[in-house]
């Protein structure tokens, strides 16, 4: 179905009147959003595109770019080591949290978000680094 609206305004609306529900709205919206903008075969860039959607969403987007034409043979085989070795790619996997930042003396909710949203960032780039200690480490510097 994302396929056949790629290009066309209104396209929630258009959706309802087919009375999907909201979770496939939501899906085929997002879809839509992402096809975008290309995947690049690059580690950090998957991984950045998994934390925007989802490995599901991610693995949809693949097909349609191989139904495009696009080579996804790298990207799924990077997809498929980044899932297996259990990269960080959402905050709930992130090494480090707000407890953590505020036993380190942050109390400020503002601050310790900017300084998560930037260790997960940093994570992102570099998976190796998703350790309390360098992520404390980290979170020092700041």
């Amino acid at each position: 179905m994302a396929f056949l609206l790629r290009g066309l305004d209104g396209t929630k609306n258009r959706l309802k009147y087919f009375r999907l529900d909201n979770k496939s709205i939501n899906l085929i919206t997002t879809l839509l959003d992402e096809i975008e903008t290309p995947l690049i075969d690059d580690f950090t860039h998957i991984r950045q595109r998994l934390a925007k959607t989802s490995p599901d969403v991610f693995g949809l987007l693949a097909r349609m770019f191989e139904a495009y034409g696009e080579d996804m043979t790298g990207i799924c085989a990077k997809l498929e080591t980044i899932l297996t070795e259990g990269h960080c790619i959402s905050f709930r996997t992130l090494a480090i949290g707000g407890d953590n930042l505020k036993q380190m003396g942050i109390a400020d909710g503002r601050a310790i978000g900017q300084r998560l949203n930037a260790l997960f960032a940093h994570v992102l780039e570099n998976p190796e680094d998703n350790t309390l200690d360098v992520l404390k480490r980290l979170a020092k510097e700041m």
